[in-house]
């Protein structure tokens, strides 16, 4: 599962001006979000909008009582500004990403956690023109606070179909599971950029080493909020491995920060709904290059924004999709809206916690 759970410190009566005070109230909310994880039983959760305090006080204890341990990492306080947080008892507060496995079928391994504001500002050095990295305020542009979270886990053997004593060091299977909650601001598309060829990269990275380091190849899962819809080239470069610089999302750099940044990576990424929704029509994927028009039409749902920003990519390796849970389509948001009386059927609704829904996906081990 994969969900922008918005934090307390976003969800406001002037973000969303259609909600009744109630159905902001973090005591409100917090409990929704809870019962829609338990409800579903995910084995992996990666959950965006977290605040810091909310999962020590909240998140860790309330899904600790169901089995699941979590990791956590929350944004990058060196920008930090005012929207990013509110004061509260005298300390500012801030989100970051979190994700949480369950214990009896998974064991955690090693985890890492990347800071886009850092490592972009070491990458800049070599990827940068030299005029500009002499201009601080325009490398100051890619320095977002913006986080992900990378997990190494190993499936406990009980619970694969190849379950072997003998054979269980040549049949561990590791997962490699990423978490991130990329930049929001719809003109700052280069950032996007940026943030998500880093991302590809740092865990290109890691599974060389992974793989170097425990003798198996692990599985990979990516998730979370993009904020990109499929037609972006941020999408592009997930699952092509590349995208054109001839794209319109290009046309926000207007200082030429990607001028010289290399696009690409080899993890062969495929998108579990996109995927899953092609093989429930009987085509096969491999003869389909436009898979964006196989994703939800929304996963964000709000008075000015309606789209698909939320994903769960994976790398078909060594994993099989199996299913994918529908996401709510409007006649239901509308439906729902009407049961409650509401006038406006955006998100959050009194049994909708989110201005986003969340993703759920099933895997499977593939077998050789």
């Amino acid at each position: 599962m994969t969900w922008n759970v918005l934090a307390e410190i976003y969800g406001t009566i002037e973000a969303f001006p259609h909600c009744d005070p109630y159905m902001l109230a973090w005591s409100y909310r917090k409990t929704k979000i809870i019962q829609e994880i338990l409800n579903n039983s995910p084995d992996i959760v990666c959950l965006q909008e977290i605040q810091n305090e909310h999962f020590l006080d909240f998140f860790k204890p309330s899904l600790g009582e169901f089995g699941y341990e979590g990791v956590y990492k929350q944004k990058t306080k060196e920008i930090f500004t005012s929207p990013s947080g509110k004061r509260r008892g005298g300390k500012y507060t801030i989100d970051g990403c979190a994700i949480f496995y369950n214990k009896k079928k998974l064991k955690f391994v090693e985890t890492y956690a990347l800071e886009f504001s850092k490592l972009i500002k070491e990458a800049s050095v070599l990827t940068l023109p030299k005029e500009i990295q002499k201009n601080p305020s325009l490398v100051k542009r890619l320095l977002k606070d913006n986080v992900a979270l990378v997990i190494l886990l190993e499936c406990i053997q009980q619970y694969s179909k190849i379950y072997d004593k003998s054979e269980e060091k040549q049949n561990k299977k590791l997962l490699i599971v990423a978490n991130t909650h990329i930049v929001a601001n719809p003109e700052a598309n280069y950032v996007k950029i940026w943030q998500t060829q880093i991302l590809v990269k740092v865990i290109e990275y890691l599974k060389i080493n992974f793989i170097k380091k425990y003798e198996t190849i692990p599985s990979l899962i990516i998730c979370g909020d993009f904020n990109s819809t499929p037609s972006s080239a941020v999408y592009q470069l997930i699952y092509k491995k590349t995208c054109s610089r001839t794209h319109e999302d290009f046309n926000s750099d207007k200082y030429s920060l990607l001028t010289d940044l290399k696009l690409g990576h080899n993890l062969n990424l495929k998108s579990a709904y996109a995927i899953s929704k092609l093989l429930s029509q009987k085509l096969n994927p491999e003869e389909y290059n436009n898979l964006e028009l196989y994703e939800p039409l929304f996963t964000n749902y709000t008075s000015n924004f309606i789209g698909c920003l939320d994903y769960i990519f994976y790398n078909d390796e060594n994993l099989n999709i199996i299913s994918t849970v529908n996401v709510a389509d409007e006649n239901q948001l509308i439906q729902e809206a009407q049961m409650y009386q509401l006038s406006d059927c955006a998100l959050p609704s009194p049994i909708r916690p989110s201005d986003h829904l969340p993703l759920i996906a099933q895997f499977e081990f593939k077998v050789f």
